[in-house]
């Protein structure tokens, strides 16, 4: 990418634009746009966006406006930039009637976190056969919203976590073909069996409750390489059951209610993790030792654990663990220092 270029309309500064070099700029404080810029909007931009209408279309591909102050005239003249597909809007006014300036426009990705959406707006943006990337977490969508985005074709990535969407969306879910990415709140295994495919690559369902039936439905997910499972609650069959995943590359059990040795036992047989996070697991060394064989493994964090100086010392004959995180947890300093292959602290002189 280009260097970042402030964008000027005028005397009006709406932010940095990436993609565009300073050089076009003309003596009005215009940019000539090369196709596919990224425009992220600043403090300031409300109400100086008219001229975005004019632009040729493709210039920009990007819009991003997180946290920003926007009116509903500022929406519908990001909706009328012509060719633009990718939109975040994240935490700002973003409401239903915004939605609906953005239906049947060839949108791939759309970011309404913390935004006022429901489900009137979702159904709006179902007209939106191109959306790929959907994130309507922190908003008061519902199962209702979600049911109109059934059968939907292109969708990839959806992400609704803390919203009123509940477990009895898992038949909306399981009629998206394309969907490899999935954030959801309050998870159960008919959740999981309906995001299951073999295509899908990532998971990140906080507060779940899962069994072995859950864990199980993912075996199916031969690419499947990041599961989160954070504040979620794992009887003994989906603990053992973690250990049919070999893909798995990253997994997130932080603050999750596990069986140690049952976790222990997977732990044997994730041999290609490379990032993995048991904060305030209540692990033991046991779960330390079982990683003998993760010889990819770059990051973990036990912090908050049984883990002790013993369970530590196993670590040494990882060859590939760089970041180690232990806090609360009865491990000192000293046995954190010989473990070979952290950075070493900067000494002066």
């Amino acid at each position: 990418m280009a260097e970042m270029t402030t964008f000027d309309f005028g005397p009006h500064s709406l932010g940095e634009l990436e993609g565009a070099d300073r050089s076009t700029r003309d003596a009005v404080g215009t940019v000539e746009f090369p196709a596919g810029c990224w425009l992220q909007l600043s403090e300031g931009a409300s109400g100086h966006l008219a001229n975005l209408v004019d632009l040729p279309s493709g210039s920009i591909e990007y819009v991003g406006a997180d946290g920003v102050e926007l009116t509903p005239t500022d929406f519908a003249a990001i909706a009328a930039v012509p060719g633009c597909t990718r939109f975040d809007f994240d935490n700002t006014s973003f409401d239903d009637e915004a939605a609906a300036g953005f239906a049947n426009l060839p949108i791939t990705t759309l970011s309404l976190g913390g935004t006022n959406i429901s489900d009137a707006g979702l159904s709006a943006l179902s007209s939106v056969a191109t959306l790929e990337f959907l994130f309507v977490s922190r908003t008061a969508v519902s199962d209702r919203g979600l049911a109109t985005l059934r059968a939907h074709q292109a969708l990839a990535f959806l992400a609704c976590a803390r919203t009123d969407v509940t477990p009895a969306s898992a038949e909306v879910i399981a009629t998206w073909p394309r969907l490899t990415e999935l954030q959801f709140h309050e998870a159960t295994d008919a959740v999981v069996v309906a995001a299951a495919r073999p295509r899908t690559t990532s998971l990140h369902l906080s507060r779940a409750t899962l069994t072995r039936r859950g864990i199980s439905a993912l075996d199916e997910c031969v690419e499947l390489e990041s599961l989160g499972l954070p504040l979620s609650d794992l009887d003994i069959g989906a603990c053992t059951a973690l250990g049919e995943l070999s893909s798995l590359r990253y997994l997130m059990l932080r603050n999750a209610a596990v069986d140690t040795f049952a976790l222990a036992g997977a732990l044997e047989h994730l041999n290609e993790l490379r990032g993995l996070d048991l904060f305030g697991t209540g692990i033991g060394d046991e779960c330390v030792a079982a990683l003998l064989a993760c010889n990819f493994l770059e990051s973990l964090d036990v912090s908050e654990t049984r883990v002790t100086d013993d369970g530590v010392a196993e670590l040494r004959w990882l060859p590939r663990l760089t970041h180690f995180e232990a806090e609360n947890a009865a491990v000192s300093a000293s046995a954190i220092a010989a473990l070979p292959h952290l950075p070493k602290p900067f000494e002066l002189g």
